[in-house]
């Protein structure tokens, strides 16, 4: 069976890399192999020719055509030797940007004619296309804040793209949004200001659905709180358990980070959601055996109808205060 191409795409600082490693461990888990790359580089002659690219100070003023036809003989080298071989042996590969970002960069920032660009990833590409690209927006300012504190805690390393002016960038991004919404079948829109975590968790949505065969389906940047999101449990999360009625569940409420039974989310509002506070100090109370909060006893099940015994909100609040004291 083919594997999967899946690509990752922004401007600078956006969290890529990030959300890529967070995604590897997760697929390895559930039986898949991975191969993660980067570009440009990816192989030895594309490691090379990234130093070139992007850390070569005598390289700062590179003509854009000359810099068009480098990334892409990188990314030819890694479409022949790596990419293809990795699909053909049904690999998940995940991809820190594609050619999605010569378009913008080359094409749009650079102002290279875009049927020249078009032609150019042709040739180096071919047939090799992703099956989902997620593109990680976030503003120019954000992006220019990222990267300042992130060379604050390293070593100086010059990169001829980073250097770049501002209205560089807000071309870069101009052009993604264009080409995303040419696209919208294989692009992903998510808004990277959020959280790694909330970004992670739309990621792996998204993969869910293709993996198991169905398209992938769009999911709202702005997610109303109490909204369910079938995911697995993420660090620092309350998610064993739904905060209703304490039934084991991978669903959870994006505002608060705790588990939410499908049953319970369908009718629960807000005011009924504890804070992640009373939630730790509920779920101490049940494992030391204090007065449960599951009662055998209760014959009229969930409140919220979803088939499992809880007590009441009072009953809670009542043993809140109780621990308090």
């Amino acid at each position: 069976m083919r594997g999967l191409l899946i690509t990752f795409e922004g401007t600078e600082a956006t969290g890529k890399g990030v959300q890529v490693q967070r995604l590897i461990p997760w697929l390895q888990e559930r039986g898949y192999t991975v191969c993660s790359l980067r570009e440009p580089g990816g192989t030895p002659t594309g490691e090379e020719l990234r130093h070139v690219l992007k850390h070569q100070p005598n390289c700062e003023g590179m003509d854009p055509v000359t810099e068009l036809l480098i990334m892409n003989a990188s990314r030819a080298e890694l479409v022949r030797k790596i990419i293809r071989p990795s699909l053909e042996h049904g690999e998940i590969v995940l991809c820190d940007r594609f050619y999605d970002s010569t378009c913008a960069y080359q094409g749009y920032g650079r102002g290279l004619d875009l049927s020249l660009v078009q032609q150019v990833v042709d040739a180096a590409v071919g047939e090799t296309k992703p099956d989902l690209t997620f593109l990680l927006r976030i503003p120019v300012e954000v992006s220019e804040e990222r990267r300042r504190r992130r060379n604050a805690t390293r070593p100086f390393t010059f990169d001829r793209f980073e250097a770049a002016e501002r209205e560089f960038f807000l071309r870069v991004q101009e052009g993604y949004d264009e080409i995303a919404a040419r696209e919208p079948e294989r692009f992903r829109v998510i808004d990277g200001t959020r959280t790694p975590e909330e970004v992670q968790a739309q990621i792996r949505q998204h993969l869910v659905a293709l993996m198991d065969g169905g398209p992938p389906q769009a999911f709202k940047e702005t997610v109303l709180a109490g909204v369910p999101i079938t995911i697995e449990p993420l660090d620092g999360s309350i998610l064993e358990r739904c905060c209703m009625c304490r039934r084991p569940t991978p669903c959870w409420t994006q505002d608060q980070l705790l588990a939410l039974c499908p049953q319970c989310a369908a009718v629960a509002r807000p005011i009924d959601l504890p804070t992640p506070e009373q939630w730790h100090t509920r779920e101490r109370v049940a494992m030391e055996g204090e007065q449960p909060l599951m009662s055998s006893e209760t014959s009229g099940g969930c409140p919220k109808r979803c088939g499992s015994a809880q007590t009441s909100n009072a009953d809670d609040q009542a043993r809140l205060a109780t621990t308090a004291r």
